[in-house]
Parts: structure tokens; sequence; C-alpha cells
């Protein structure tokens, strides 16, 4: 059995004549010259359906009768039902009727005006009794996708696609409460780049039309600054990364790429965490908490810290600075520890939480020293600034306990590891500290997830009392030259 597509304007010529009747079952068209000629196809079809299990469902299938009128092309429909399969009626489309086709509606006279319904949808979803997160799921794994595919049929408009990209955004903004200056490639970059990976209608629609359909869409797939023409969705997330690593927000984010797994908490709807929780790790992975650096942006305003540090307060400044946040740093610090001596616990390992050791400089005190059935493993967690390379310190804290070597060798058949757990305080994982870790066997891959979640949960609790605090400096030095 053959499927024929619907075509544009239902302009179908036969045998140097235009067609006058048309019927339509679910993904099967059927047109001949006159009423009669089509009732002779349906009844040679029918058969051939039933041998392949299959039965016509009269009250999804429609007809479409119309002459020609004229020598300006106008045509008149005829309503009156006069297709029959198994001798019941299949009703007749009229002038005003409308039916769909693979998701795209289709009226007598051709293809219908695109009718997007994105914005109602996106408000339903919002006003729902849903998480954050769930919302952000359902936009991402259900919303888009539906509407991708009946976009990706219709004709499309680039400015068209501009607007509904536009609803997208306000939606995540409203629910992740991100103020309105966050960058715009920080929604649709993809989240092992440090975004949300929310699929951008703009550039996503274009390419499947292009792929799918006889039109190349050229004028809706030149991406500015860019001479070629982008071809697949990945080309153009690369183009979001790029954009957004260069913005001001988005620079710090350069390290996630590493560890692509320790941010699947952005789109998998997890219930680990609360609603509130996961806005507030948001902002603080895209680096919009609030903070005085912030605010002032192009106004030109003293924005030193406002306890009374003679440094900018920035949002790095609050998390891995500030002399108020020296409690809360070191909880953030403790907490990643002990979630990873209590891991490397129930595998089996014995663990020696912050013991001494005599060094050549001085004492050393790695955080934890795991001892194994044939290997000991020497680790150390920090968390660092999010412009400092992660890869350079993991290495300065395996130089710094490569020296107790000679202490530890012997104890077991192996020769001792040294590593670490460094992250910054954006979340990134550093690459080298996960690949020894898993290969070691003392964490999991859930648990790189895991470790980022708490690392900004625990960030996030330091810039609260910062924010809290009673002490207040309004009155600061500030040196114009």
């Amino acid at each position: 059995m053959g499927v024929l597509s619907v075509p544009d304007q239902l302009g179908l010529r036969c045998r140097g004549e235009w067609v006058s009747k048309l019927a339509f079952a679910d993904d099967l068209v059927l047109c001949a010259e006159n009423a009669v000629d089509l009732q002779c196809i349906v009844d040679r079809a029918m058969p051939v359906v039933k041998a392949c299990g299959l039965r016509v469902n009269e009250q999804k299938s429609v007809s479409v009768t119309w002459l020609a009128c004229g020598k300006e092309k106008r045509r008149i429909y005829d309503h009156r039902p006069t297709i029959m399969v198994d001798n019941r009626p299949i009703a007749a489309m009229g002038v005003d009727g409308s039916f769909k086709y693979l998701g795209v509606k289709f009226s007598p006279s051709g293809r219908e005006k695109l009718c997007c319904g994105l914005r109602a949808s996106l408000e339903t979803l919002r006003s729902s009794r849903l998480k954050p997160q769930q919302k952000v799921f359902f936009l991402v794994h259900n919303l888009l996708p539906a509407y991708t595919h009946e976009l990706t049929f219709s004709r499309l408009h680039a400015g068209t696609l501009k607007r509904y990209d536009t609803y997208v955004r306000a939606f995540v903004r409203k629910v992740l409460y991100l103020p309105k200056d966050t960058p715009t490639t920080f929604f649709h970059a993809s989240t092992k780049d440090g975004g949300m990976g929310i699929p951008s209608l703009r550039w996503g629609v274009p390419i499947n039309a292009a792929k799918r359909g006889p039109e190349d869409y050229a004028h809706l797939r030149k991406y500015r600054g860019i001479e070629k023409l982008v071809t697949t969705y990945q080309q153009v997330l690369r183009i979001f990364r790029k954009e957004l690593w260069d913005s001001c927000d988005g620079t710090g984010l350069r390290s996630h790429k590493e560890v692509p797994q320790a941010h699947a908490w952005i789109l998998d709807g997890s219930s680990m965490l609360r609603g509130h929780s996961y806005i507030n790790c948001v902002n603080m992975r895209a680096n919009t908490l609030f903070s005085r650096s912030r605010a002032a942006r192009g106004r030109g305003i003293p924005h030193q810290c406002s306890r009374g540090c003679p440094q900018p307060e920035t949002l790095n400044h609050i998390v891995q600075v500030c002399f108020c946040t020296h409690g809360p740093r070191m909880k953030r610090h403790n907490g990643l520890v002990n979630y990873l001596k209590r891991g490397c616990e129930q595998r089996g390992n014995t663990v020696h939480a912050e013991p001494l050791f005599d060094g050549p400089s001085g004492a050393l005190k790695p955080d934890l020293v795991v001892y194994g059935r044939d290997q000991i493993a020497v680790i150390d967690v920090q968390v660092i600034n999010d412009q400092f390379p992660l890869k350079v310190g993991h290495g300065n804290k395996v130089s710094k306990y490569s020296v107790l070597r000679e202490k530890l060798k012997g104890l077991r058949s192996r020769e001792p590891i040294f590593t670490s757990l460094t992250m910054n305080w954006r979340g990134a994982i550093c690459g080298a500290s996960a690949e020894e870790l898993l290969g070691l066997g003392l964490i999991s891959r859930r648990d790189l997830k895991v470790l980022s979640v708490r690392c900004l949960e625990l960030g996030v609790d330091c810039w609260r009392i910062h924010r809290k605090m009673t002490s207040f400096s309004g009155r600061v030095m500030y040196d114009p030259g």
C-alpha cells in the first residue's frame, strides 16, 4: 500500500486536468478526477488494507470535492458525503473545514497559516503545581518537541520563530527567577557547556525543515557574522558556547565541559532537590545572584563589599574570599569531605579523616586517606575560583601530598595514589579528579551529580549568610582614580 503526501496547495494534476476529488484516511491519500473513479479506487484499496491487518476508521477519514468555476480558478466545494467505505459514508469537508495530516493542519484550499498555541501552553505549564525542575523537564522533553514537529512542516518566518524563543525564555525566567540581563545563550547552550540546554526554535526548526522538506531555508540558516550556512544543530550549540563563554557571567563556565555527567541535574527533573534549592543552584551556576558588583554594571558607582572588605563585591568574592563567609565555606568543604568519606566506607574501605603526617617542610593533613584491599589513596578536597584552571589546582594538590609516598609505601601491595576532588564554586568538577576517583571505584557517576549540587547548595548558604549579616558598612572608601 503506497502512502502519498499532501501537496502544498492541493493542486494535483492527473492526465493534464485538475483533480476534483480527494479522500484522506490518516496517512493514506487517494485522488481521482470524479466521485465514481474515486469510489472505485477506494473499493480496490480496502482489500489490500484488510490483508495488512489494518482497518479504516471512518470517523477520522474525510473526503474533499471541488469544482473549478470560471477562469479565475475559483472553486466550489461540495459538502455532501458521496464516498462509501464498507457501506458506511465518509464525511465530506466544506470550505471552512480543516484536517490534520502528519501533525500539520490543512484546509481544502491548502496548508493553513500556523496558529501556534505555544504561549498558552507555556502559561498552563507555569501555573501548574509542579516543581521548577519538573516544569523545565516537561518543557524540554514534551512541550517543545511537540511544537517543533508542527513548526517543521509549516511556513517558517524568522520573526515568528524569534518570538517563540522569547516566550520560552520569559517562561524560564519566571519559573527560575532569573534576572532580565541573564545572557540569552545561557538558556540555549548545552548543559555540558554551562547552559540550560533548552532547544532554540529559531535555529532548530529551520535545520529540521531543510532536512525533511524540499526547501532549504537558506535565509533562515545564516548566523550573523558567519558566512557558511549552519547545517546541524551541533554547529549552533558551538556558536552558543562561544558567545556564552565570552560574556561576563559565562566566562567562568569554561570548566564545565570536563565532566558533563555532573550537570545532569539541570534537565532530569530530579527529586533530590527542593524547588527553591533548584532555583538557587541554577542562579549560583549562572552567576546571577545579587551582588553589588552586578547591580552596579554600567552605572559607575562604588561596589566594594558591603561588609567592609576593600574588594569589589562579586559573587566570587562573597563565596570564596569574604571574611564573613569563612564559617559557611568550611561547612561546604566539610560537607563534600563527609559525602566522599561516607561513600568510600560504604564500598568496604577503611577511611581515616584528616590524619597528621610529618612532611619535609612541616605537618601535612590531607582530608582523607582511604585504605583499600590492595591500595592506598590520599584524597584532598578543594573548591577554587571559577577563573582558575581546575587541572592546575588538581596538580598542585597531587604534588603537595606526593612527598608522603615513602611513608605509605609498603602498607599495601600497590603504590599509593595521590589525588584530589577539585571543584570550583559554580559546580564544575576537574576531569582528572573524576577519572581517578572513578577508576579507583571510590565514587560512581551518580555521585558526580550529587557532589556538584551539594557544592552549589552550600555555596548558596554562603551567599545567604553574607546577605543576612547584621554588620553593614555603608561608607566604603572609594578612590575614583
